[in-house]
């Protein structure tokens, strides 16, 4: 039989409103509409502060730059 999980985390079995599972001390921090067929979800586990966040806006800015770098590429391929 399981055992009761702490406070801070969220119970494995309880479904997302996307009917998703999460794993042990996940949870959902927010989700959001991107683009007319896009969304995302932000699940974390573990305490999440400021810090945390302005470490997340840099690996999403560097991502943001990988993205960007390969888009060029492709769209010089094309032109040539």
């Amino acid at each position: 039989m399981l055992q009761t999980l702490s406070l801070n985390c969220v119970n494995p079995a309880k479904k997302s409103p996307f009917d998703r599972r999460f794993f042990h001390c996940e949870r959902e921090l927010t989700t959001g509409l991107l683009a007319k067929e896009a969304s995302f979800r932000l699940i974390v586990s573990g305490k999440i502060g400021v810090k945390e966040i302005e470490r997340l806006i840099q690996k999403l800015e560097i991502d943001k730059e990988i993205l960007a770098d390969q888009e060029g590429d492709a769209n010089e391929e094309a032109a040539n």
